[in-house]
């Protein structure tokens, strides 16, 4: 049995935040918005925008800095849960996008 864990996403980029590691490269992490579009029961237009997490590890020094916000892009990825204990010490889970491949697109 095969086990698939693929996420393709298409959207506009809101905050970024490059984070260092070791090696002089970094891990970007970024908000990105994606829209759902439907008609409602009465036949109005609704937009349903839904926020995603994203993180990637750079392969070359900043090979990522165009990553900022406003940048309309397409990614594939996977999905990943990261469970932590915050501050206050409660735990808490988080999913999030690790992207593959990025590609920057028209907007």
């Amino acid at each position: 049995m095969e086990h698939i864990n693929k996420v393709e996403l298409q959207g506009i980029v809101g905050n970024a935040k490059a984070y260092p590691m070791a090696g002089g490269l970094n891990v970007v992490r970024f908000s990105l918005a994606t829209d759902y579009c439907y008609r409602s029961k009465d036949g109005m237009a609704v937009i349903d925008t839904t926020w995603h997490s994203i993180s990637m590890l750079e392969t070359k020094p900043n090979e990522l800095d165009w990553i900022q916000k406003g940048t309309a892009l397409h990614l594939t990825g996977r999905l990943r849960c990261v469970k932590f204990c915050d501050s206050n010490g409660i735990d808490r889970s988080v999913t999030e996008v690790v992207a593959e491949d990025i590609h920057s697109i028209k907007a």
